[in-house]
């Protein structure tokens, strides 16, 4: 998923891991599909580029749920989006 690296805490550089987080705060704002799916495979080196573009909406939504530095607006947009389509979301609860 996109909330967290899949690379190695230990293999992450101060550095890497603040480029992770501005990278994945402006993709999540953007909200470009595309992005998202170029983002994941960075990230996530080794796994499976998203199977579809349906899914990585899935996973943008899912990603903005569980991202508190996001706009609450946008979060609970997603949260919304992801209930009327029969998805949990990445909260902890702090969405009403």
């Amino acid at each position: 998923m996109v909330v967290a690296a899949s690379m190695a805490m230990s293999e992450l550089t101060q550095t890497d891991w603040t480029e992770f987080l501005k990278e994945r705060e402006a993709m999540l704002l953007a909200g470009d599909l595309d992005r998202l799916m170029q983002f994941h495979v960075k990230w996530n080196p080794g796994s499976a580029p998203y199977s579809s573009r349906e899914i990585a909406e899935v996973a943008l939504h899912k990603a903005r749920t569980g991202v508190k530095s996001l706009p609450m607006s946008m979060r609970k947009s997603s949260k919304q989006w992801l209930i009327e389509r029969g998805y949990h979301s990445f909260d902890d609860g702090d969405i009403q």
